[in-house]
């Protein structure tokens, strides 16, 4: 029963696009995306979360990574 499941298929139909989202939308993935990066100890600036979300998230469409440092700055995940 197992072995029959095609879990490639299941996993991209899962993170199939599913249309535009609200800013507010993208804002918490951002933050979710980032905290995650950061409790796995993982590179965490601009660029490698726009990676992460295009590559893990498939957020379409991909917010810059100007976008990304200012929702990071809005809610205080900036390290500097």
């Amino acid at each position: 029963m197992w072995k029959d499941l095609d879990l490639e298929a299941m996993d991209a139909e899962e993170n199939s696009y599913s249309g535009p989202r609200s800013r507010e939308d993208v804002e918490e993935i951002v933050v979710m995306a980032r905290l995650e990066m950061w409790n796995r100890d993982l590179p965490c600036g601009a660029p490698a979360l726009r990676k992460r979300l295009d590559e893990h998230y498939h957020l379409r469409p991909l917010p810059s990574a100007r976008t990304i440092g200012r929702i990071l700055k809005r809610n205080e995940l900036v390290n500097w």
